[in-house]
């Protein structure tokens, strides 16, 4: 799986990964974030995720190849 973070954390980190499946995914966007309870939204645009802690979006993931 390749996935692009986009703007993501303090760090404001952008940059391509790739992964072996959602649950690695999920590691790598927790490195990058302070808060531990994060989670993920759906956008209307396809393959792009809004990374969200609490009320706030702290940043994007777009789902490159699955």
């Amino acid at each position: 799986m390749k996935a692009q973070l986009i703007n993501l954390g303090r760090g404001k980190v952008n940059k391509e990964i790739e992964v072996k499946n959602t649950k690695e995914l999920h590691k790598e966007i927790g490195k990058h974030l302070a808060s531990k309870g994060w989670g993920m939204d759906e956008t209307d645009t396809p393959d792009l995720w809004e990374v969200n802690s609490g009320m706030r979006i702290v940043g994007h993931v777009k789902i490159l190849e699955p």
